[in-house]
């Protein structure tokens, strides 16, 4: 079979779309494609393609993420959007676009692959492209949680991450250098939240006397679920409790019944909700992480513990 792999030019963009239609029965808009891939606002994604007979049959891209670990920065690459035409699959041409794309990404000195994966792609990545897999775990928030806020904590809603927030995230990373985390700065959180094309979230900023003790950001999953889909919280139990609160109402508000995120089992918020009642789903989500350089010591990035995640960092939610 005569498939030849190229590289990503624009005039490929509608022949992506309509194979993303053709792979899960869904569609990808040309506004999201922009915004996701043009107008991000770091370097460029790695792409490669697979065209048999000019016609687009597998498509793996690797976008450049700038991470944290102890107040260094880590030049890594998130995984997604892998897709095979139905009928090519079984004839390893995801494998070899994807060694190929993770062969450039070495050469442009990155530092491994990481991403998410759910029941259906976490074949593939663990026995075909040999990503160690990790459980990522969710939670669901008692709704009859009785800890109410502190009326001394004001909670409001924002519409832009301007230079108050950028002041708050230096002070925040520098308490979280145990953790690997993505670098969240202003011009990041406002790509992310306030400029996508589809996704309405609501931003909130938690502030005591004037003083910003943090931010989250909810997202209402067709009026069934609302996803804490990001927070950056001082450990204050008193925040935490304004957080809850004001995402409960959100949901009574919207006949919501169930409220849910992502959050690593060694933060207190997790011993804080979790003496009110917190529940662990059985999601199938999974933290997937791939080496590029062979002397790479990944104990600690394969370590689920040593992450800071949240469903912002996937870019399902």
């Amino acid at each position: 079979m005569n498939v030849i792999n190229k590289d990503y030019e624009s005039k490929y963009k509608k022949q992506i779309l309509e194979l993303f239609q053709k792979t899960y029965g869904k569609e990808m808009t040309e506004a999201f494609w922009n915004w996701r891939f043009e107008k991000y606002p770091f370097k460029q994604s790695l792409i490669r393609l697979s065209f048999f007979d000019e016609k687009l049959v597998a498509h793996y891209l690797l976008q450049p993420a700038k991470l944290l670990l102890r107040s260094c920065e880590i030049d890594a690459l998130y995984s997604m959007t892998t897709m095979t035409d139905p009928n090519f699959s079984g004839q390893g041409l995801m494998t070899k676009l994807a060694n190929e794309v993770y062969a450039i990404g070495q050469k442009l000195n990155y530092n491994f692959v990481y991403g998410f994966a759910n029941r259906n792609s976490h074949y593939m990545f663990s026995e075909k492209l040999g990503f160690k897999t990790i459980v990522m775990p969710e939670y669901s928030v008692n709704m009859e949680n009785n800890n109410h806020a502190n009326l001394n904590y004001t909670c409001s809603d924002i519409c832009y991450f301007d230079d108050s927030y950028s002041d708050f995230y230096e002070k925040y990373v520098k308490k979280r250098i145990d953790k690997i985390m993505r670098i969240r700065t202003a011009d990041y959180m406002n790509w992310r939240f306030l400029n996508h094309p589809e996704n309405k979230y609501k931003c909130y900023v938690i502030s005591l006397n004037d003083e910003v003790k943090g931010y989250f950001v909810l997202k209402n999953y067709n009026n069934i679920k609302c996803h804490i889909v990001d927070f950056l919280i001082f450990d204050d139990p008193c925040c935490y409790d304004s957080m809850i609160d004001t995402a409960i109402s959100f949901c009574k508000c919207n006949g919501i019944e169930k409220l849910t995120l992502w959050m690593n089992k060694t933060l207190s918020l997790y011993d804080h909700l979790n003496k009110t009642g917190l529940t662990e789903n059985l999601m199938e989500n999974y933290l997937v992480i791939k080496s590029l350089t062979p002397d790479l010591d990944l104990s600690e990035i394969e370590k689920i513990d040593n992450w800071y995640l949240t469903m912002a960092d996937s870019d399902v939610y």
